[in-house]
């Protein structure tokens, strides 16, 4: 008779796992609204599959919010607003959240001028980017995002990290059909997998 090596596979309500990620953020300073938000960012990369921007990501935004590294109580706030562009400080603040009010403001500029660009800076990791260029195609626009990164592969020939995955997502409606929505990074495998 051979043994099985396998864990034991576990069914957890996605919804009962939000309200468990939350409760973490509340208890780590978060404003309630800022742990929703950031729970539903988790658990639904997790639905979508990309497990490695998922809820396993839990405890380690906590470390940031514990080291400072991420400031719990910032609010962003837009620095330059020259109509279809604007420029965002995150201050230092809770990632998602500055990820989606730069998006609110992107898709507010396209409505008035048909392009929105928001430029943010001071921000730290936000996530799967799919969640935020959704957001665009909801709102029946073309959404775009893409952020730098720290070194994770060699360049061509090279031996060491010295370049960036620069991560990005593409989402577009599609009128009767599912939204069109794409997420990347340019490495082989994104961290975290």
């Amino acid at each position: 008779m051979t043994q099985s090596h396998e864990s034991p596979r576990i069914r957890v309500n996605h919804v009962d796992l939000q309200t468990f990620v939350e409760d973490i953020y509340i208890a780590h300073g978060l404003r309630p609204g800022d742990a929703r938000f950031l729970a539903d960012s988790l658990v639904q990369a997790d639905l979508w599959g990309h497990q490695s921007h998922g809820v396993l990501r839990t405890f380690w935004y906590a470390d940031r919010f514990k080291t400072g590294a991420t400031q719990v109580s910032r609010q962003p706030e837009v620095i330059t607003d020259a109509g279809a562009l604007c420029v965002i400080d995150g201050h230092d603040g809770i990632g998602q959240s500055i990820a989606a009010f730069a998006m609110q403001h992107a898709i507010a500029r396209t409505k008035a001028h048909g392009v929105g660009v928001a430029s943010v800076r001071n921000s730290g990791h936000f996530g799967t980017a799919m969640y935020f260029s959704s957001m665009a195609a909801q709102a029946g626009c073309v959404g775009l995002v893409t952020t730098n990164a720290s070194p994770a592969m060699a360049p061509w020939g090279g031996r060491e990290k010295r370049v960036g995955n620069n991560p990005w997502s593409l989402a577009a409606p599609s009128g009767q059909y599912p939204t069109f929505m794409f997420d990347m990074a340019n490495t082989v495998v994104a961290r975290g997998k």
